[in-house]
């Protein structure tokens, strides 16, 4: 079981180490172009990561079962509204790009 938690805790910060690099591009994105859809995928990245945290937290510090549980039970809710702001972030994204490119000829 310690390879395991050892396991999870390598990934979580792989994945927190990838959402901070995402992060730096959409702040600079928003910074350079100030388009809302950055600060959509921004707030969501940032919703991601405080998710991937509590869902996380008990491979990296003693938990008791309750306050485990309720890291989960918060992440939860947490997660799905960094999935669907991340998901209306990318539709503004390619509507804004089709926009800047112009649609393809429709057959």
């Amino acid at each position: 079981m310690k390879a395991f938690a050892t396991l999870v805790q390598f990934e979580v910060v792989v994945c927190i180490a990838a959402a901070l690099l995402l992060l730096h591009f959409q702040l600079s994105a928003y910074r350079r172009y100030r388009r809302p859809l950055f600060a959509t995928l921004v707030t969501s990245t940032i919703l991601g990561m405080i998710a991937t945290a509590l869902g996380s937290a008990p491979y990296f510090v003693p938990l008791d079962e309750g306050a485990a549980l309720t890291s989960f039970w918060v992440a939860i809710p947490v997660a799905v509204l960094a999935t669907v702001l991340g998901a209306w972030g990318s539709v503004q994204l390619y509507r804004a790009m089709d926009d800047f490119i112009g649609r393809p000829p429709s057959d």
